[in-house]
């Protein structure tokens, strides 16, 4: 029985929030540009804090998170960072929530790597 066709289609989600559909040709199937959930908001501006705690082998701290988009918040209107719209998206309980579980798990990695 041959597959089903919609089984061989690849789904990518990017990290701007845009679907992209590819069949196994690698042709394109519809539209790709969609909303960026909420989710995936937080995500993306929880990426940047954590990157930083992690460089500098901080505990990620509520105060950390509140700079970051403080600092989100006053880039000009003409940046093109993307990820100054998200910040009205997010809130930094969120944010910070989503970054301490991503360091809490990269230490228990690291610890059990040790054993």
């Amino acid at each position: 029985m041959p597959a089903h066709p919609v089984s061989r289609l690849v789904r990518f989600t990017l990290a701007v929030g845009a679907n992209v559909i590819f069949d196994h040709l690698g042709y394109r199937r519809r539209p790709t540009v969609h909303p960026v959930r909420v989710i995936e908001a937080v995500e993306l501006v929880a990426c940047p804090v954590f990157t930083i705690a992690e460089q500098t082998r901080q505990r990620l701290t509520f105060g950390d998170v509140e700079r970051y988009l403080a600092q989100l918040a006053a880039h000009p209107p003409d940046c093109t960072c993307g990820r100054c719209p998200l910040v009205s998206r997010v809130t930094a309980q969120r944010v910070c929530a989503i970054a301490s579980g991503w360091q809490r798990q990269v230490r228990a990695t690291r610890v059990r790597a040790l054993r």
